[in-house]
C-alpha cells in the first residue's frame, strides 16, 4: 500500500499546476469550490472543470501504471 500511496503522490505532482492546485485545495485543504475559486482569481465553473479534467488525468495515469505493474508481474511470474 505504501507503494501505492507514492505512486498517487508522484502522479498528483506531475499533474499541470492548475489541475494540481486547484485538486489539492478541493481535496487536500477541503475547501468549498467558491472559496477555491476567489483563492485562485478563477470563475467557480473553471474550479469544476479543472478538479474535472484532473480527475481524469489521474485515472489515465493510474490506469498506465497498473497495466505497467501487470506486465512486470506477468514477466516476474513467467520466469518461475
Amino acid at each position: 500500500q505504501t507503494e501505492q500511496h507514492y505512486d498517487i503522490l508522484d502522479i498528483l505532482k506531475n499533474l499541470p499546476v492548475n489541475y494540481r492546485d486547484v485538486f489539492l485545495l478541493k481535496y487536500s485543504s477541503h475547501l468549498e469550490n467558491d472559496k477555491i475559486a476567489r483563492l485562485c482569481g478563477i470563475q467557480e465553473g473553471t474550479v469544476r472543470q479543472r478538479i474535472a479534467r484532473g480527475k481524469v488525468l489521474i485515472e489515465k495515469e493510474l490506469k498506465r501504471e497498473l497495466i505497467t505493474h501487470a506486465n512486470r508481474t506477468a514477466a516476474f511470474l513467467d520466469n518461475l
